[in-house]
């Protein structure tokens, strides 16, 4: 299944129009998984790929590529951020450091990428704020994903 949803997400890539758009892309948790493949399929485009996650799995071999590749005669580009979204503090310090990679305009588009399913259960981060906990297991087997769109929620922080 993951494999599937792999293909929709690079052909989806695949078929937009970058070439009239500053091509600035965030992508929390894109150093691994579906989230790698996304940010390797839009870093062949062109794009400018900063990543955001907790650890820097991959980006360095990324980023090599990146240099190699020079789609349409530019050199595509990959940062990376590392920041924690698990409490409230750490999604400010993630707007605020991409705020200061990027500025305010700078950015055409946000994706989240999580490995792993909500098990249901609920708990408070040390913050206060409700969070689904992810399923060790599942991490292990990646079992389950989620893509999610944060371009609301970016903007909305970005504006304030």
């Amino acid at each position: 299944m993951a494999a599937l949803s792999t293909k929709y997400v690079s052909e989806y890539v695949s078929s937009l129009d970058l070439s009239t758009h500053a091509r600035t892309v965030a992508l929390f948790g894109g150093s691994n998984g579906i989230g790698e493949g996304v940010a390797r399929k839009l870093a062949s485009l062109g794009c400018r790929i900063i990543i955001l996650g907790r650890d820097e799995i991959n980006v360095d071999n990324m980023k090599r590529e990146a240099k190699a590749m020079k789609p349409r005669g530019e050199m595509a580009e990959i940062s990376f951020i590392k920041v924690d979204l698990l409490t409230e503090s750490g999604m400010k310090d993630a707007v605020k450091k991409l705020k200061e990679e990027v500025g305010l305009h700078a950015l055409d588009c946000t994706m989240l990428f999580q490995n792993g399913r909500p098990t249901g259960k609920v708990e408070l981060t040390s913050d206060g704020i409700l969070r689904m906990l992810i399923h060790d297991p599942y991490l292990r087997h990646e079992k389950g994903y989620a893509v999610q769109s944060l371009s609301r929620f970016v903007i909305f922080s970005l504006t304030r």
